[in-house]
């Protein structure tokens, strides 16, 4: 069995945190508590191992209750926190140092802003973005890069400016399988994917189409350009579960990747090491036990 790290997988409690992100739909499917014991009932019998536990919320409680679960469970290795950039950027530096004093914090290994819901295009080149990627760089924290497609360009040369900082495109970029082809996306992210410091998170399949069926039939593509672009050693799995349950259960949501791999015939063992769990290991700095690697 494929023994796997979830580089971005969520949890929450609708009552204390509600998630005003959700559709109506949305909300009808998933809009029901999902705790780190439902995601491990789907996660741990389709091979995963460890995980990255990441924000959902603009709300400074979720980080401290993410860190405590991680302290609690020895499948999350690492979480994705959250600061309040619309404080102001002169403040996102002392948040950065605030949050990495809290209890667990030794998980902590990165943050991101939810700036696919931002209107600016240029959000990144904005004082508070630059001050996170700032901040982030001198606390050796990882930017998880959550981006609307025309959110791209700016990405790109905020990224050039601050070369001391890791970072990591979400979600395969937010591209749409039935809207965009795989020549157009390699196009729109070759720049990004020539940072050295930008990976890559093969994330959120079930939502990059409308139906399971034309997932399958458009990753294959998209994961030969991510593959030519990035290269395994810079792409990582994440289930993006419970959204994920929109569409796909768990087991074929990692199905799915394994079939396009198979399709493409990647066999290579170091290659899909790295895909399933080798570079979100080496990208976030997991603790990871001796015993468990990336495939058995």
């Amino acid at each position: 069995m494929t023994r796997i790290i979830d580089a971005h997988h969520h949890v929450w409690d609708i009552e204390r945190r509600p998630q005003g992100w959700m559709s109506p739909e949305q909300r009808r499917v998933i809009g029901k508590d999902r705790s780190l014991a439902d995601w491990a009932a789907e996660a741990v019998p389709a091979g995963v191992v460890g995980s990255v536990l990441v924000q959902t919320v603009r709300d400074a409680g979720e980080t401290p209750e993410f860190l405590a679960l991680a302290a609690s469970s020895p499948l999350v290795l690492g979480v994705v926190g959250w600061v309040d950039l619309d404080a102001g950027p002169d403040s996102v530096a002392a948040q950065v140092d605030g949050v990495r004093r809290l209890p667990g914090a030794e998980r902590l290994v990165g943050l991101r802003d939810q700036s696919a819901d931002r209107p600016e295009s240029d959000w990144a080149l904005s004082p508070a973005a630059r001050a996170l990627f700032d901040a982030c760089g001198e606390a050796d924290l990882v930017v998880d890069l959550l981006l609307r497609p025309d959110q791209v360009p700016a990405a790109i040369e905020a990224v050039r400016r601050h070369a001391g900082t890791r970072f990591v495109l979400d979600h395969l970029g937010n591209t749409d399988f039935d809207t965009v082809a795989p020549q157009a996306w390699r196009d729109s992210v070759e720049e990004l994917a020539a940072c050295p410091a930008v990976a890559l998170k093969v994330s959120a399949l079930a939502a990059r189409a409308a139906r399971p069926r034309d997932v399958r039939r458009g990753l294959p593509a998209h994961l030969r350009a991510a593959l030519e672009t990035f290269g395994p050693s810079r792409l990582m799995f994440g289930s993006d579960w419970p959204v994920s349950q929109m569409t796909m259960s768990y087991a074929e949501v990692v199905d799915t990747l394994e079939s396009a791999l198979r399709e493409l015939e990647v066999h290579d063992p170091g290659a899909r090491d790295d895909l399933w769990g080798g570079t979100a290991i080496r990208w976030y700095g997991l603790a990871v036990s001796p015993q468990v690697t990336a495939r058995a």
